[in-house]
């Protein structure tokens, strides 16, 4: 594991710790959502191709206003 995933997957581990259960899953943004979904469907069959809806993701998770929700939005990107 990279150290850059390491500390993703530690983030998020603190974020779900920090906050109480929620039963459904972050709103994120449609076109978030729309690469998650997309590097979600490709990530066995094409690993090529997860790997660029990974790379949309994150750089639309970098431009997320509210705190948490873009750390979950770069979290899930790793």
């Amino acid at each position: 594991m990279t150290r850059s995933a390491l500390a993703a997957l530690i983030l998020a581990l603190a974020l779900l710790a920090g906050e109480p259960a929620r039963a459904a899953e972050p709103a994120f943004p449609k076109p978030l959502q729309a690469q998650i979904d997309a590097a979600k469907g490709s990530m066995m069959a094409d690993q090529a191709q997860a790997l660029r809806h990974v790379a949309l993701i994150d750089a639309i998770a970098h431009r997320i206003p509210e705190p948490r929700q873009r750390m979950l939005a770069l979290a899930t990107a790793r």
